[in-house]
């Protein structure tokens, strides 16, 4: 309705619809995670039509669950890896890394390229947790090495990274942190605009 009835100011009507929840491990409803999802995408899609883009934001599916998605509605998936360097993935997304593992991670957004196209499997990259202290690198030039790594190698297979800046907020085991020196983000989005370039992608779909 928000988008088909309610008035809204000149240049500021909704232009996409974004469903984000994170990893559902138990059902909700008798319903699983895709089902779950599946369920709102499928209704907001039959209420407005082919006209406004939907975004979904969940770990990576394998094809066939990518094809249930796009088939539903879904214009672009969200798989937010957050970081490249293994072992940090490893460090600051224990979640991630204990139900799905980074490996298997990376290769389920290569095969969803298939699905949704390139530039359309686009997941959140957190500009300057490369540098969390104690864990992350003591230095501009070895984070950015690692981030350009990252790029490189998904930008190449037709994944689109977005970077975010890093929020150092309070109740986060990062939260003694200071963040990253300007020179680091200038560079960082030095970085990412130089494989964007080379490999010719589509703006970021969100």
């Amino acid at each position: 309705d928000a988008f088909l009835h309610e008035e809204w100011f000149q240049g500021k009507r909704p232009r996409s619809v974004f469903f984000t929840g994170g990893a559902i491990l138990k059902e909700i409803d008798g319903l699983k995670e895709d089902d779950f999802y599946l369920r709102y995408v499928e209704a907001v899609r039959n209420r407005i039509g082919g006209r406004y883009p939907i975004f979904l934001q969940t770990a990576p599916k394998t094809k066939e669950v990518a094809k249930r998605f796009r088939d539903a509605g879904v214009t672009a998936h969200e798989p937010n890896i957050e970081v490249w360097d293994e072992r940090l993935f490893n460090i600051l997304c224990p979640g991630k890394a204990k139900f799905v593992g980074r490996d298997k991670w990376i290769r389920l957004m290569l095969d969803e390229v298939d699905v949704f196209g390139e530039g359309n499997v686009s997941p959140c990259m957190v500009a300057g947790v490369e540098m969390c202290q104690p864990w992350g690198f003591d230095s501009i030039d070895e984070a950015i090495k690692s981030v350009r790594e990252g790029f490189e190698f998904m930008m190449s297979h037709g994944v689109l990274p977005r970077p975010l800046e890093w929020a150092i907020e309070e109740g986060s085991a990062l939260k003694s942190n200071i963040p990253p020196p300007l020179e680091f983000f200038v560079r960082y989005m030095i970085t990412w605009y130089e494989s964007w370039i080379k490999y010719r992608l589509p703006p970021v779909p969100r």
